[in-house]
């Protein structure tokens, strides 16, 4: 009899043992996969925002503020994008027989290419560049529609088209002038970014 409860008690024993192998074993294999599925998590969240970052670091448009006759300035606005070289600018004092309210004209020769995907209004195009003698102060617009008796940069211009034309400003006389976009236009977040030429008086021809 004592035989017989003593193998019970072996064999109750062996049960608890396997019994405790096995929650052991579960457990890990738990925690194993939990620990892989957070490596995978993580591996996501990384490849997610290396493409954000790749996407944020494409069509950015920059200030470009220390430009020289010719060179290629990049604009957004918010109905499209476009490149524009300023090639050359001469001085005219007068006009279509018409002389200048202030002491002379410049005109100002450009190239501009539409590298967005909407079509772009040439005559709204340079009516968003300004020319001054003084950065700190307000510029003078363009009157190209005033006048005839030149290439004026008009016409739609579209995706991957390009254009050559001529812009006219009013000045006064100076040592140095600013061809930009309108400050008030980059305020209201109308253009994006804000781009200036500057050219000394012995350069313009």
């Amino acid at each position: 009899m004592k035989k017989i409860m003593k193998a019970i008690g072996i064999t109750i024993l062996a049960g608890s043992l396997l019994v405790a192998c096995n929650n052991d074993d579960t457990d890990g294999t738990d925690k194993s996969n939990e620990i892989e599925q957070e490596n995978e998590d993580t591996e996501d969240v990384d490849e997610s925002n290396v493409g954000a970052e790749g996407n944020t670091s494409t069509n950015e448009y920059v200030d470009q503020l220390d430009l020289k006759l010719g060179d290629t300035a990049q604009v957004s606005t918010n109905t499209g994008e476009f490149e524009i070289t300023v090639k050359s600018v001469k001085r005219e004092d007068e006009i279509d027989e018409e002389n200048s309210q202030l002491d002379t004209f410049h005109i100002v020769s450009v190239e501009v290419k539409n590298i967005g995907s909407a079509a772009i209004d040439a005559g709204e195009l340079k009516g968003m560049f300004e020319m001054t003698d003084f950065l700190e102060g307000s510029g003078e617009p363009e009157v190209s529609n005033w006048f005839e008796s030149f290439d004026a940069l008009d016409g739609e211009i579209n995706e991957g088209q390009g254009l050559t034309g001529e812009m006219v400003y009013q000045v006064y006389e100076a040592d140095t002038y600013y061809l930009r976009i309108t400050d008030g236009l980059v305020a209201s977040d109308a253009v994006k970014n804000q781009v200036t030429w500057s050219f000394a008086q012995d350069e313009v021809q």
